[in-house]
This record gives C-alpha cells, structure tokens and sequence, in this order.
C-alpha cells in the first residue's frame, strides 16, 4: 500500500451551503470558512497572537497524532515501507478546498535517529483566512498545519517532533512550508512553535 493509494473523495463530502465538511456520515465541521476566519481573527484579538496560535497548535498536535495512531492499527503492516506509512500522513491532510500538503524531502533513520522532512503547503486555509482579516504581517499562521504534523511525527517516531513553517504566505512568501525534526535537533528558530507545543508533548510522553 501506498500514501497515494488513499482517497479522501471516498470518506469526505464537502457541503459549503450547509457549512458542514462530512466524514462518514459524520459532522466534522459546522462552520464555514468564513465563519472560521472570523472566530480566529476574534481570538487572535482576545488572547493575542501567541496564544491564540497555541491553542489552534496544540488542537492540531492532537488531531496528529490520534490519527497516525489510528493508522498505525488499520493499516501499518500493509504499507510497502515506513515511508510510505509516514508519508501518508501528509495526503490524508491534503483535504480539497482546505489545504493540499506536498513533501519535497523526507529522510529516515531509525537506528541513527535521523529525521527530516520539507515540504509545502498550497492553499493554506489559514493562510489565506489571516489574510482576509489582517494585513502580511511577520508571523507565520499555519500553526493547525504545523501542529498536525507536529503529532502525526511525534506517533511515528515516538519521541518529539517539531515542524516549524520557515515561510509563510502570511508574511509574504511566495508559499507556506514546512520542516520537521526531532525536537532536539531544533534552537532558536523553533522556540515559539515549542511553547505552543510543549505541554502536548509533555502529555503524550507521560502516556507512553
């Protein structure tokens, strides 16, 4: 089995009239995209930029890694390589209309340790909704898309990952990306995306 054999046209029905995103006949979203940029531009207001992004993390941490552990018991001995396993991570995110996650690079090493991974988003949701609000500014705003992929890495190592978006729409790139490493390997590039995610870590390492 490969990450590309997954097709989310089968489980995923978008009804943007109802505000609703549909999984299985079950209500994922009952916001539309407008909607949810107002909510995250009121937050961003109320809690400040730093918080307001830490919450949207660490909800995306938790969605991460549930889903890699879900996957791990369905279909983690189909998959032709531990790559393919991980990198599937990335497609079942690739939702249409909300965001399309394209890795450019991924290195594995188990017995070393080793872990890298880039990539790009294109048609960030939350990218393109802090821009319908606000003005390009210096942050980077993927902080859901970071922290999924924060907790999907996190599963399939099974030690702290960080991903961190060294470019953003958002402060005027020309697109969002990403980089993943094991959350040591990080200094002070990293230091906003960990406050935002440490306590998730700090949870899930305790569970272990």
């Amino acid at each position: 089995m490969k990450a590309t054999d997954f097709n989310l046209k089968d489980g995923i029905q978008f009804h943007p009239e109802k505000g609703m995103v549909v999984n299985q006949d079950t209500r994922l979203v009952i916001m539309d995209s407008n909607a949810m940029g107002l909510l995250l531009d009121a937050m961003i207001r109320k809690l400040g930029f730093r918080e307001a992004m830490q919450v949207f993390s660490q909800s995306g941490f938790e969605h991460g890694y549930s889903d890699f552990i879900a996957m791990k018991a369905m279909f983690g001995d189909k998959f032709d390589s531990e790559i393919e396993l991980f990198a599937s991570g990335p497609v079942i995110h690739s939702w249409e209309g909300l965001v399309n996650a394209r890795p450019t690079k991924i290195e594995i090493d188990r017995k070393t340790g080793h872990f890298i991974c880039e990539g790009v988003w294109t048609n960030s949701w939350q990218a393109q909704q802090y821009l319908t609000f606000n003005r390009i500014g210096e942050k980077a705003v993927c902080s859901s898309l970071t922290g999924y992929a924060s907790g999907w890495s996190t599963g399939f190592f099974g030690q702290p990952i960080l991903c961190i978006e060294p470019s953003c729409v958002a402060k005027g790139d020309e697109h969002c990306g990403w980089l993943l490493k094991p959350l040591k390997e990080f200094g002070k590039e990293g230091a906003d995306e960990l406050s935002a995610l440490k306590e998730q870590f700090e949870k899930f390492e305790k569970t272990r």
